[in-house]
């Protein structure tokens, strides 16, 4: 039985890391007795989450320069240099035979360092335009996993790949859920870090729909607000949470999805097959949670409201119409289908495989 060993660097944030996770799960079914590390910082949802999912995590001193302050750039700058002597350290030690960089600022030393190192690397690029890390160090990894074709277009050419996002095992497991106008529910969340526009807006959109039931993620930083909010206005038509440990369960009794535009999320609707209302995080890296929602709007997967033009009046407005068409919001269903890959996970360790086995 062949054994791998896998280091796999990025997170930050869930839409970072999770497809990594996912990955390293898949390997770890495919091939038990592999080894896989995980690189990330402190600071990330790395630092709760690999761990929490059996897997070792090493962190190094790094963190990102974009949108920050001239002296705080000045900083992360400062710090390359040891983030890289580490990760050449954590290189050397654990001998891989290959590194996955899934994106972010954590990913970038150790993909240098591979370089330097001469380990061969591969990227995971999860959204239609790469962010600065990627683009970067395209040039001296051997093969770049994508998920829109719309990213191909900053990359070298040849070395991208669509391969897919891969999603948590137990989200492929999701069925088809049977809808019923008057027993509707919606499913709202944000992300890791949750999204304020949105809790905002909820809070009038739930008491203006108590004939239907909502389970709205708010993240931790506005959950104690928002938990205000609903118990002042006595609106009890609302399963409120800082996390949803259990997305499986989240999308098999939603009839409905609102959330951000991130790909993670936009790969999890697909192999789920739910319709959705896609709200992109307006200060995304060049507009690339936009792009990501165009995708789905323009194939009749969802309904796309751009954040400066949402408001609660509009948002009722499509929710309601999704619940009186069940037509409409199964068609919705069968395209976001029509786009997913499920065996995402599958593609990128053949590829990797393929050039191991040809070295």
């Amino acid at each position: 039985m062949k054994k791998y060993r896998f280091l796999i660097a990025g997170g930050g944030t869930g839409g970072h890391l999770f497809p990594g996770l996912a990955f390293a799960k898949y390997i770890k079914k495919e091939y038990p007795k592999s080894e896989i590390l995980f690189i990330g910082t402190e600071k990330g949802i790395e630092y709760t989450e690999v761990p929490k999912n059996g897997f070792n995590l090493k962190c190094i001193d790094i963190s990102g320069i974009k949108g920050k302050g001239i002296k705080d750039k000045l900083s992360s700058l400062f710090k390359i240099p040891s983030s890289v002597n580490h990760s050449l350290k954590i290189l050397h030690d654990f001998q891989p035979d290959a590194v996955i960089g899934l994106g972010g600022y954590a990913s970038g030393p150790l993909l240098l360092a591979s370089w330097l190192g001469n380990y061969p690397a591969f990227i995971m690029e999860q959204n239609s335009v790469p962010g600065i890390t990627n683009r970067l160090l395209s040039r001296v990894v051997y093969k770049i996993f994508t998920t829109f074709n719309y990213s191909h277009n900053y990359f070298p050419s040849g070395k991208s790949i669509k391969t897919g996002n891969p999603v948590r095992e137990e989200i492929l497991s999701v069925k088809r859920k049977i809808h019923q106008n008057d027993k509707f529910s919606v499913l709202v969340f944000g992300g890791s870090l949750g999204a304020k526009k949105i809790n905002e807006v909820m809070i009038d959109v739930v008491k203006k729909l108590p004939n239907i039931y909502f389970t709205h993620q708010t993240g931790k930083l506005t959950y104690d607000i928002a938990k205000e909010s609903y118990k002042t206005k006595k609106i009890d038509n609302v399963n409120l949470l800082t996390f949803i440990d259990n997305m499986a369960e989240a999308y098999q009794n939603a009839d409905l999805v609102i959330c951000r535009a991130g790909a993670t999320s936009i790969s999890e609707l697909q192999v789920a097959k739910k319709a959705s209302i896609l709200i992109p995080f307006p200060f995304a890296t060049d507009n690339h949670q936009v792009l990501n929602g165009k995708e789905m709007e323009e194939s009749g997967a969802s309904i796309m409201i751009e954040e400066k033009n949402l408001t609660s009046d509009l948002l009722i407005e499509k929710i309601l119409y999704l619940q009186n068409n069940i037509y409409k919001l199964e068609e919705m269903e069968e395209k976001a289908s029509s786009l997913g890959i499920e065996n995402s996970a599958q593609r990128i360790l053949e590829e990797i495989s393929r050039y191991l086995s040809d070295k």
